[in-house]
């Protein structure tokens, strides 16, 4: 039996639930990020944006992003 047929032979609600929280946990834990394209980003700004960068990984990190 595996952990994903354990919820179905539960009972109870919350113990399914439980079960399931535990499953995805555990598949967000051992899930592997390999990028399937290589993307070539070109960042332009002026010197009126401020805290805009490009992330090793070729994200726009536009979280703290500031345009006068």
């Amino acid at each position: 039996m595996t952990i994903t047929s354990t919820p179905t032979r539960a009972s109870e609600p919350s113990k399914r639930e439980e079960i399931y929280k535990e499953a995805m946990q555990q598949e967000m834990d051992d899930a592997v990020y390999i990028p399937i394209r290589n993307y070539e980003h070109l960042a332009v700004y002026n010197n009126d944006v401020k805290d805009f960068w490009l992330s090793p990984s070729n994200y726009l990190i536009i979280n703290e992003t500031t345009v006068k």
